[in-house]
């Protein structure tokens, strides 16, 4: 089968290396061309065979150069808006690291100028985690009853320039800079697991309460630290915490509760989580411990990327179908970022689709 053309679109990206490991790793996939606004400074952060490509200061001269059929986008989100638009008009397939825009009315102009079947994807590797999908799979089947509770925090190092700490914690990023990506940890971050709770409750957001703070003493312009309470279509509550708080690592924790039980999984423990049920199929073991290891891939997010970027790959190949990820779910998340922005500054509860 032949190797689908694609347009690396975006070059200064905190993800940037890892991508490039994950794209060799997937040679059904062939990068022809990077794209970035400021070409010359873009090739400093090229290592090879990626550095051998041409890198283009016009997108609409690289889409008329190249018969490209795929694109990932790794722009700042307030140039991204504008490529992505043009990609879709040029009818490529779109896999957009997250959150792919900054609000949800840009990524609806995106929307429509998609031609049908054409495969838009975002960066929410956690949905195609093994263990996300056996819980996502625990609570279709029941095994919870009707879900009551969902709550996620993520925290992880300070904002600051450290030895050893990765360049987008540094306050000069970009992801620091309001006009650039409108906010902060809550956008960058947060916005993983607003689309985690959505996918697991399989219910929209209809109301969003939130706060945000700015604890770091560095000079940024945007908050590092913010906790939401979620109100689902079902009446199922959500609680979400993120921050840069910690002198170095991470801090992850995802609860489910429901009529039936409740599941509980801590980072801290590693990959084991916890299910208790008073489901009629439990009731020999009605608390279960369960162990899924990371898939065996040193690629972007632990594995996580290169199994996404190989479902991006199938459903191309099959003309659109069974997608793991919509333009809808990238709107979704971004409707509940632009709710919860206005809820902080406003102090009020905010609807979604009212």
């Amino acid at each position: 089968m032949t190797a689908i053309p694609m347009a690396l679109v975006g070059v200064d990206h905190p993800h940037l290396k890892e991508w490039h490991s994950t794209l060799l790793a997937v040679p059904e996939l062939a990068p022809v061309a990077h794209y970035d606004p400021n070409p010359g400074v873009a090739r400093r952060f090229l290592e090879p065979p990626f550095d051998q490509l041409p890198v283009y200061g016009d997108l609409d001269q690289l889409l008329a150069s190249h018969q490209i059929q795929a694109a990932l986008v790794m722009l700042p989100l307030r140039e991204a808006e504008s490529a992505l638009l043009a990609l879709a008009r040029a009818g490529v397939h779109i896999l957009a690291e997250k959150p792919v825009a900054r609000t949800s009315g840009a990524m609806e102009a995106v929307s429509a100028a998609l031609a049908p079947n054409t495969v838009f994807y975002t960066g929410y590797c956690w949905r195609v985690d093994p263990m996300i999908q056996q819980i996502a799979s625990l609570l279709e089947a029941g095994i919870l009853g009707q879900i009551w509770s969902i709550e996620m925090h993520w925290v992880t190092s300070r904002v600051g320039r450290r030895e050893g700490e990765p360049s987008h914690r540094d306050p000069a990023s970009y992801l620091f800079r309001s006009e650039v990506s409108r906010g902060g940890m809550l956008q960058w971050l947060g916005c993983h697991f607003v689309d985690l709770m959505v996918h697991l409750v399989q219910q929209p957001v209809v109301s969003v309460t939130a706060m945000t703070a700015r604890q770091t003493t560095e000079e940024i312009d945007v908050e590092d630290t913010a906790s939401c309470l979620l109100r689902f279509g079902t009446g199922t509550l959500g609680s979400l915490h993120v921050g840069y708080l910690l002198p170095s690592g991470n801090q992850m924790f995802i609860g489910l509760r429901g009529s039936l039980g409740w599941v509980h999984w801590d980072a801290m423990a590693g990959r084991r989580y916890t299910v208790c049920s008073e489901h009629p199929d439990w009731v020999a073991a009605p608390t279960r411990h369960f162990e899924v290891p990371r898939p065996p891939l040193a690629t972007y997010g632990a594995g996580m990327g290169e199994l996404m970027l190989r479902d991006f790959v199938r459903c191309i190949n099959e003309n659109g179908r069974d997608p793991i990820y919509t333009v809808a779910d990238a709107i979704r998340v971004l409707q509940v970022l632009d709710a919860a922005y206005e809820s902080a500054s406003s102090g009020q509860a905010i609807s979604i689709g009212s």
